[in-house]
């Protein structure tokens, strides 16, 4: 099954990241926000991209930024 980086944030607006199997990028971002999170960042990893760390710091780069 695919698995998805994902960037979200919880309902107080903490910043979270972590990884989700779904069978579509649709179907893990209904799952994220099933469980209450609003998703900033979703994305595919492929088995080429050997830590996942790198690769959410590098869309770190390129994604949505909300200022407190």
């Amino acid at each position: 099954m695919p698995r998805f980086l994902y960037n979200a944030r919880d309902g107080v607006g903490t910043l979270t990241t972590g990884v989700v199997a779904a069978a579509t990028l649709d179907l893990a971002g209904r799952s994220l926000r099933s469980e209450g999170k609003f998703v900033v960042n979703l994305h595919e990893v492929h088995e080429e991209a050997a830590d996942p760390e790198v690769v959410s710091c590098a869309q770190h780069a390129h994604g949505v930024r909300r200022q407190d």
